[in-house]
Formats: C-alpha cells, sequence, structure tokens
C-alpha cells in the first residue's frame, strides 16, 4: 500500500483512478485488502475538500472510487476464505501427526465408581428404662360409627370461548341535504375534488343530498356551505352529540357549583 499513498501528494488533490486499479489487482493477501479499503476510505472522506471541475467530474469519481472499494471487499472476502482453508489443513495435519484427538470431537472419560468398603456395625445394647405401668382406661361409645357420604366433585369443562374479534364498526357520517342548488353536477365535482373521495348523491327537486363516507368528508362539507352562505341541514354526528343527564333526588338548596366540582368537569346547563 506504500505505492497507493504515494499517487497523492496533498489531501486536498485528486487520486489517479488508473493507478489505484492497477494497484487493487496485483493484490494478493487479505492483509493487502485490509489496508486498501482503509486508505480508499480516506480518498472518500477527502472527497468535500477536492475542488472539481464540475459537480459531474465529481460524481463520477466518487462513483469510481466506490466501485474499487467493492472490489476491494470482495476480493478480501475471497482471499481470507482461501487463506483460512489452507491454514485450517496445515492445523489439521500437525495435529494428526502429534497424535492429538480431533478439538471438535473432545475425549470422553469414563467415570468410576469408588467402592465403598463395608463397616462393622457396633452393636449397642440399650438400656432398659424403668416405666411404670400405667392404669389402662376402657372408653366405650354408646353410639354407631359415623358415615359422612361426600358427593362426587363435578368437574365443570368450560366450553370453547368464540374467540373471533368483533368486526370494526365503520364510522356513520349523516348525509348533507343542500337546498336551492343551480348545477348540482358542478357542485358534486367540487365537493370531491375538496374531499378527496368519490361521493355518493342523491336530487330531490332542487336540493341535492349528498353521503359523505368518512366524518372527515362530512366536516369538509359542512364548512364550504357555512363559508358559501348554501342553506343546508343535516344530522349530527353521534361522537358530537351532547350527553343530557338529569339528577334526581338531590336537595334544592344544595349549590350546583357544588354538584359541577363533584362531577370533575363543567357541563353546559
Amino acid at each position: 500500500m506504500d505505492t497507493i499513498q504515494s499517487s497523492t501528494t496533498e489531501t486536498n488533490q485528486a487520486v489517479s483512478i488508473p493507478s489505484i486499479k492497477a494497484i487493487v489487482n496485483n493484490i494478493t493477501h487479505s492483509d493487502q485488502c485490509l489496508q486498501a479499503d482503509i486508505k480508499i476510505e480516506e480518498y472518500i472522506s477527502f472527497i468535500p475538500t477536492i475542488q472539481f471541475s464540475s459537480q459531474e467530474e465529481k460524481n463520477s469519481y466518487a462513483s469510481d472510487l466506490y466501485t474499487i472499494q467493492e472490489e476491494v471487499r470482495s476480493k478480501f472476502n475471497v482471499l481470507k476464505h482461501e487463506e483460512l482453508r489452507l491454514e485450517n489443513e496445515k492445523y489439521k495435519e500437525l495435529v494428526s501427526s502429534w497424535g492429538l484427538p480431533d478439538a471438535t470431537k473432545p475425549h470422553q472419560f469414563q467415570m468410576q465408581s469408588r467402592r465403598k468398603k463395608t463397616t462393622p456395625v457396633k452393636s449397642v445394647t440399650s438400656k432398659k428404662q424403668k416405666i411404670a405401668d400405667a392404669s389402662e382406661t376402657e372408653c366405650t361409645n354408646q353410639f354407631s360409627n359415623l358415615i359422612i357420604e361426600e358427593p362426587p366433585e363435578r368437574i365443570e369443562v368450560d366450553e370453547d370461548e368464540d374467540v373471533t374479534p368483533a368486526p370494526v364498526k365503520k364510522p356513520y357520517a349523516p348525509p348533507i341535504t343542500i337546498d336551492n342548488v343551480k348545477n348540482s353536477a358542478e357542485l358534486l365535482r367540487k365537493m370531491q375534488q375538496m374531499t378527496g373521495i368519490k361521493l355518493t348523491a342523491k336530487l330531490i327537486g332542487t336540493s341535492i343530498r349528498i353521503y359523505p363516507q368518512t366524518p372527515a368528508a362530512y366536516h369538509i362539507i359542512r364548512r364550504h356551505a357555512t363559508s358559501e352562505n348554501l342553506q343546508h341541514f343535516t344530522f349530527q354526528i353521534p361522537e358530537e352529540k351532547k350527553i343530557r343527564v338529569v339528577i334526581r333526588g338531590m336537595p334544592t338548596d344544595m349549590p350546583p357549583e357544588d354538584i359541577m366540582q363533584e362531577l370533575g368537569f363543567t357541563p353546559k346547563t
């Protein structure tokens, strides 16, 4: 790799691509590939500091360096694989000449059990203790034995539960009716461009009823009708409906502020 290092005198000068290719072609060992890869990576890092006559020249120079780097790394893979194969063959020949077992198949040792020595058991004569004969007391039961019959255990087996997931509920968007429409086709085309989806509509005299497919399209159509002062009516989306709650059994003198505080939010009265 000394030749590669001498091909450039300054870090801000472009190196000769043909010279690097010639050096790479003469590489015969994997270590040389590693040194060449390090040096090419250094040349690539110098690209931003080099003055090129045009952007095309800069791109071509960078592309050539990356191509050479891929070739060097591919050559390293081939050379290193062959070097390891030869090294492994030399290792096996040497170990075989020494008469050593294969390291991949370790020698199995037989475990020999130790012989147990029999030792005579010393007979120990236990001393008889003087125990006073306690007077025996006879107990009788005038009742017969009580037999308790336990019911057999019942094992309940749960039936296979249906694990089928519930179908996803499609969001509902109510229809919007616009009255006194002069050009219904043009209005529907404009609504489709604004919502970005294909809309379905129904003509009712001078009115047009548009069926939005999503809540987002519903809001877009409503905002447009309101901004253009178009006479329209619709229903409220279920998610936007307000919940009305009536609390019964409350003392008449209880302040509403205390009730709101207990609820944790401020309802609209």
